[in-house]
């Protein structure tokens, strides 16, 4: 038993299988029901947040983001995560210089290349996105800088 008495959730836990990507393939009904059947303070954790809290349909108490940083002080995923052009415009850079070093690896081992592939994983742009329309390290309560 913790000593603060409450319920820990990790959406990652109600997260199905192999699927690639996140908010829509949460079990949310499975997470209401978790909720629906506590009485004691909650904590909820995970990635794109504030787009589940939004399906399920919760009003939040306190908001704390987890900036990943450098020793120095520097946010890791600044650039994915605080975007300030044109969220399009962005991925579709992001996927061609992710595109290009693929190229350039694949050259450099000797092996087949296919230049139509999407190099931008489903997660990541997901997280990109979600970040660029939620703005959740904006509407923080609280900040945690966690040192990589």
């Amino acid at each position: 038993m913790n000593k603060l008495d409450y319920v820990h959730i990790n959406i990652d836990d109600y997260l199905e299988d192999n699927c690639g990507q996140f908010v829509e393939f949460l079990k949310i009904k499975e997470i209401k029901e978790t909720i629906s059947n506590t009485k004691k303070a909650i904590i909820i954790e995970g990635v794109c947040l504030l787009a589940v809290i939004e399906k399920l349909r919760l009003d939040l108490g306190i908001l704390i983001y987890i900036k990943r940083t450098s020793s120095f002080g520097m946010w890791h995923d600044e650039k994915e995560c605080d975007v300030q052009i044109d969220i399009e415009e962005f991925i579709k850079n992001k996927n061609e210089d992710l595109r290009r070093f693929a190229e350039a690896e694949a050259s450099i081992e000797g092996r087949s290349f296919d230049p139509d592939e999407n190099f931008l994983p489903q997660l990541k742009e997901e997280i990109i996105r979600y970040h660029y329309k939620y703005k959740p390290h904006r509407k923080a309560d609280l900040i945690y800088k966690r040192v990589d």
